[in-house]
């Protein structure tokens, strides 16, 4: 999810997490998301909190971040909590 330079700090970024927040929590699932340190607040805000960040050899630095979801619903797994060692997710893009 991005938003253009010029439509920061307009809501659009804080729409497109709404909406994409009450999908997940629907189906209950947790959600992890790497971030600028611009975004990291709008991202706490939301009920994301920061994890471990990622050094990527000869590339930037990822601020990661994770939310679990907001409500149970029946016949659905219940929530795991975050567990302090537990990495943050990274798949390598062919």
């Amino acid at each position: 999810m991005a938003v253009q330079p010029t439509a920061r700090r307009s809501g659009r970024g804080t729409a497109l997490l709404n909406h994409h927040r009450s999908r997940l929590d629907h189906v209950n699932l947790l959600s992890w998301t790497s971030t600028t340190t611009d975004a990291q607040n709008m991202h706490i805000r939301h009920g994301y909190t920061p994890q471990p960040t990622i050094n990527l050899p000869e590339g930037p630095t990822l601020s990661t971040m994770r939310r679990n979801p907001r409500h149970h619903t029946p016949g659905q797994p219940k929530p795991v909590p975050p567990q302090d060692n537990e990495p943050a997710p990274f798949h390598r893009v062919p």
